[in-house]
């Protein structure tokens, strides 16, 4: 899976619409679109996050923060 979060600047709304894409800033959003992905790599404005599934590796870092908590 590879997402792409907006990171906007400075006095910039908080979302912004890019290729029919609507992106909330610092918000990761699934995008499957080869060409994009490789025109946020070039841009400053924008981060690409590539691997498995990010919503399951940040459940199982708070599961171990807990763990620690015990």
């Amino acid at each position: 899976m590879t997402f792409v979060k907006w990171l906007g600047g400075d006095g910039e709304p908080d979302t912004t619409v890019w290729n029919g894409v609507t992106f909330k800033r610092g918000v990761p959003v699934q995008v499957a679109d080869a060409w994009m992905v490789e025109k946020a790599r070039g841009n400053r404005f924008f981060e690409v996050i590539e691997g498995e599934d990010r919503m399951a590796k940040a459940r199982a870092a708070r599961a171990e923060k807990r763990r620690h908590r015990m």
